[in-house]
């Protein structure tokens, strides 16, 4: 066997391990065999790798330094499917990218200031700027802190996430079909109404009423729900067809598994959180629930908290219907399974120009364990 050094990495509400890319072949169509074999997919239960039988524990990150001007580090997310022999490299990981600071400042990346270090870095999945500004202690990322993050046990160092120039990041428009406001076929059911955005990652957006639900519901309830999951599926396979990710909406689980994401929202209501507390509506703008890889996350995926902030202003969505009563420039609140995911905007919005120029998140990570990993020749 073969031995690759590697850390294993919290980051946000996800998990996973990360590489220097100059610790992998130069071939990158090995990778895939290696990731695969790393997570021990696509075993559901992943007994034999690191993987954790969730999306969100399946996360592989690659980090590089950059020739690029002002750019310090590269990266690449690597979502790999639990339960079968695939990676996909389709889209970036927000929760994630939350490690990719704190790995650059403790393997001697990026030149070290304190208290805090910014970290320049280009995910390569979309080809967009990260900046991530990273507590430091004793020229180490710090650890503690004081900062609690809704899905994750205890608090620790803040990071603040800015994502430079969102819009478009894999149709190229902040709108793929063009429209505020989409309706749908969906076979089986019927018409639904939808906003489909490109910000971060392209997201579909559809009221929890229209698919029978309050808004509130949990993923352990949802995730046991075979006809909704059913639903939800045909409805990320028909947007992903009217976006050109496939040629047949029937491809899309097959072929881009990872995005587009679809999310649910209602009004801000009073629920009990996983954690068995009651988060309050005074506490959010809206509800909201998000599938990644046909389950409910947990706690909420980055990439779709910016697509939904950035929703929410834009006028005619179907979320800023519900919203146009509320001042949300600078601010959106998203009540989540876990708890509130705040996240900060910076938007040009007048009658002529609706322009994303940065979004930004605040999140923690912390780093598992440093060593290697053990996998068969490639």
């Amino acid at each position: 066997m073969k031995e690759i050094p590697c850390t294993f990495m919290r980051g946000g509400a996800c998990k996973g391990v990360i590489f220097h890319r100059s610790d992998l072949p130069k071939d990158v169509k090995k990778w895939d065999d290696i990731f695969i074999q790393v997570m021990g997919s696509p075993d559901p239960k992943q007994v034999d790798g690191l993987g954790g039988g969730t999306s969100s524990n399946n996360k592989v990150v690659i980090v590089s330094p950059s020739e690029k001007e002002g750019i310090d580090v590269e990266y690449t997310t690597v979502q790999v499917i639990p339960d079968k022999p695939q990676a996909d490299y389709k889209s970036n990981c927000g929760n994630m990218t939350s490690t990719v600071g704190p790995f650059a400042v403790d393997e001697g990346l990026v030149e070290i200031s304190e208290p805090f270090t910014y970290v320049k870095a280009f995910n390569t999945n979309t080809e967009k700027v990260v900046e991530i500004k990273v507590p430091v202690e004793n020229g180490r990322a710090a650890a503690k802190g004081t900062y609690k993050f809704a899905g994750v046990l205890g608090t620790a160092a803040e990071l603040a996430l800015t994502f430079k120039d969102p819009s478009g990041t894999v149709t190229g428009k902040l709108l793929p079909t063009g429209n505020n406001v989409d309706t749908l076929e969906i076979p089986g059911y019927g018409p639904i109404e939808m906003t489909i955005i490109d910000v971060a990652s392209p997201l579909v957006i559809i009221r929890a009423k229209d698919i029978g639900l309050k808004g509130t519901e949990l993923p352990g309830e949802l995730n046991n729900r075979r006809e909704l999951l059913e639903l939800i599926r045909k409805i990320r396979g028909v947007a992903s067809q009217r976006i050109s990710l496939v040629d047949n909406w029937e491809d899309a689980e097959a072929q881009t598994p990872s995005m587009p994401k679809v999310a649910f929202f209602s009004e801000a209501q009073d629920y009990l959180s996983m954690e068995s507390k009651t988060v309050y509506r005074s506490e959010m703008d809206f509800c909201s629930r998000i599938i990644s890889i046909q389950k409910v996350h947990n706690a909420y995926v980055f990439t779709g908290a910016i697509a939904m902030a950035v929703a929410a202003n834009l006028k005619g969505s179907i979320l800023n219907d519900i919203l146009s009563d509320k001042d949300l420039a600078k601010l959106v609140r998203i009540g989540h399974p876990s708890g509130v995911m705040p996240v900060s905007l910076d938007i040009k919005n007048d009658c002529d120009t609706f322009e994303v120029e940065g979004v930004t998140l605040k999140s923690t990570a912390r780093k598992i364990m440093k060593g290697v990993v053990y996998v068969n020749d490639y």
